[in-house]
């Protein structure tokens, strides 16, 4: 979807553009600058009521502070087979059915996600490097509810 956006994003900037341009360069043709300047208005504002903005400022939600045990780089299968290497600081760990999953911040995304931990295929710590062999286990321990 991301994909899709960013390119309708770029269409949207270069039609709204080549109006824009129209409409500064006709100033022998009135009718043609008027028609031009109705066009990237129109297009702009639907360009925002589609959320779509082509200069888009990503606001830093999320830093980590320190070194921590909670900042991890994993590689994570998602459920269409995808495979993703992401960096993650974990807020909690619980069980739902009969899966364990992970709310983090990922720094990929630039959001709060939730990952699944059978599908967390590698771990290892931020900051130093340690890889966690038992997953499952280490996640289980560090972050339960007690």
């Amino acid at each position: 979807m991301r994909a899709v956006k960013t390119f309708f994003s770029i269409v949207l900037f270069l039609v709204a553009l080549v109006c824009f341009i129209m409409g500064i360069s006709s100033f022998a043709d009135p009718d043609t600058g008027i028609a031009a300047g109705i066009i990237f208005f129109v297009i702009t504002g639907f360009s925002l009521w589609l959320g779509i903005s082509t200069f888009q400022i990503r606001k830093i939600k999320h830093e980590p502070v320190a070194e921590s045990d909670n900042s991890l780089i994993i590689s994570y299968e998602d459920q269409k087979g995808a495979i993703s290497e992401r960096t993650i600081e974990i807020d909690k760990v619980y069980k739902k059915g009969k899966y364990l999953y992970v709310d983090a911040y990922c720094f990929l995304c630039g959001d709060n996600r939730t990952f699944r931990i059978d599908r967390i295929l590698t771990m290892k710590n931020r900051f130093n490097d340690n890889v966690i062999e038992d997953i499952e286990s280490f996640l289980f321990e560090k972050y339960k509810k007690d």
